[in-house]
């Protein structure tokens, strides 16, 4: 099942801040339910869009959250999807560590784009639909701009559904 979906994120100076929507698609089946598509594991945030089967791998092995080294990070989820990623999966996901301050965006072959302080970024169906919906918000971003962020996705983008779900997690 493929989980069409938007993770948007915003790297604050004291915090970070991700929105998602909670719909889900499992081949012709829609359920507007999912709260879960963003979790902290470890000091890592994680924010998943994509194929359905790489993100339960990725939520069965939360040991490769142990490290704060994106690299380490990105080695792990590579050993654990290995040929589940490539040119034709759909997989893409926003991570931060609060310990660090760092935040990345990954596409499906896994590679870490760094997104600094005070910028923002999304992944998914309505990725696009997000990015331009925070560009023209004043910045920093908080939670209840980021559920406006979300609704505009539900709105107007048809991969995206339910309701919106922002949550706030502060920097160490």
């Amino acid at each position: 099942g493929i989980l069409m979906t938007v993770i948007a994120a915003y790297n604050g100076t004291s915090s970070f801040v991700f929105g998602a929507d909670t719909g889900v698609d499992y081949g012709d089946c829609r359920m507007t339910t999912c709260e879960d598509k963003i979790r902290k594991e470890h000091n890592w945030i994680i924010g998943m869009a994509g194929d359905g089967s790489a993100i339960v791998k990725i939520e069965f092995h939360p040991e490769a959250f142990k490290t704060d080294s994106i690299k380490s990070v990105t080695e792990a989820m590579h050993d654990i999807l290995d040929d589940a990623l490539g040119e034709d999966k759909d997989f893409l996901a926003i991570l931060a560590n609060t310990k660090t301050g760092e935040m990345f965006a990954m596409d499906s072959y896994l590679y870490p784009q760094a997104i600094p302080s005070g910028n923002f970024w999304a992944v998914g169906s309505g990725g696009v639909m997000a990015i331009g919906a925070m560009a023209v918000m004043p910045l920093p971003l908080d939670r209840g701009m980021m559920d406006q962020v979300v609704e505009a996705c539900i709105k107007y983008s048809p991969q995206c559904a339910g309701h919106p779900v922002s949550k706030v997690f502060f920097k160490a």
